[in-house]
């Protein structure tokens, strides 16, 4: 029942961001839902169920950006992967780390989807002129909502779940 629910509370989040964050200014100030959302998945969900929600959160992700639905899936295939390591290592539990991780990875997924977007277009990342400071606004953004975002799905996903008593008095 919840990995039903997390696509449609998925595109619910990308549909008011759409409405709201996008027309009030935000385009470089703008969060990455997407990142927020495969991390909350990689921490939570085992590893099969959490790729294809992943790829699915994607999907969503990039009908509203009018992008390439396969950079997009790519960019979630491999921030998932790297978050699911790096976990083994790291504590990525406390709000902080969850900021830092996602401000670092958010500058290398930018960085990925520019060029990787000039490479398939064949017009170059460079030739546009906020290039240089776009993957910057967007990861500060993204670190600033990710641990309150990642936050407020922990405790939806503990309201939607059922209590251990309950399982228990059903069996």
């Amino acid at each position: 029942m919840r990995n039903a629910l997390f696509p449609i509370l998925a595109l619910l989040t990308f549909i008011l961001a759409a409405t709201y964050l996008y027309p009030l200014g935000f385009l470089v100030f703008r969060p990455d839902l997407q990142a927020v959302f495969v991390f909350y998945l990689a921490r939570t969900r085992k590893f099969g169920e959490g790729l294809v929600l992943a790829g699915v959160t994607a999907i969503l992700f990039s009908s509203f950006h009018n992008g390439f639905t396969g950079l997009f899936l790519l960019q979630a295939l491999l921030l998932f992967s790297s978050i699911r390591v790096a976990s083994r290592l790291l504590n990525l539990s406390h709000p902080f780390f969850v900021a830092a991780y996602l401000f670092g990875a958010e500058i290398v997924l930018q960085l990925f989807y520019w060029f990787s977007y000039g490479l398939l277009t064949g017009i170059g990342p460079f030739h546009s002129d906020h290039f240089a400071f776009h993957p910057v606004p967007i990861a500060g953004m993204t670190a600033l909502v990710a641990p309150w975002i990642y936050l407020l799905l922990l405790r939806i996903e503990k309201k939607l779940a059922p209590r251990r008593e309950d399982v228990f008095l059903l069996r």
